[in-house]
């Protein structure tokens, strides 16, 4: 597809619900790869302890964070911001398998 060739936070709501699945994993990988992205894992997971964080539209801050399970965004309500924003979401828990890779490298 050729939304994957330009950078993520170029990537509209509607861009994104058409990608497969596939596409969208391809896309995460990309998302995670950023510095910039590190930075907020490095700083909203690591060090103040957040389990979830949603980041849309940029690299340079979070949209979306929460401490407990109970805090973390229902999928309608992180679609409903995503289309406001017409940017494609992307949601990380520190339970993540590629958050944990992440955050083994940089502890």
């Amino acid at each position: 597809m050729p939304y994957i060739e330009k950078p993520p936070w170029e990537i509209t709501f509607a861009e994104y619900l058409k990608m497969t699945k596939k596409e969208r994993q391809k896309l995460r990988q990309m998302v995670l790869a950023d510095e910039g992205v590190r930075a907020l894992i490095k700083k909203h997971i690591i060090k103040e302890g957040c389990c979830w964080i949603l980041i849309c539209g940029t690299n340079e801050y979070i949209m979306g964070l929460a401490f407990t399970k109970g805090q973390i965004l229902p999928p309608q309500k992180i679609s409903h911001f995503a289309s406001n924003r017409k940017k494609a979401p992307f949601e990380f828990r520190a339970s993540d398998q590629d958050v944990q890779e992440i955050i083994s490298r940089l502890t």
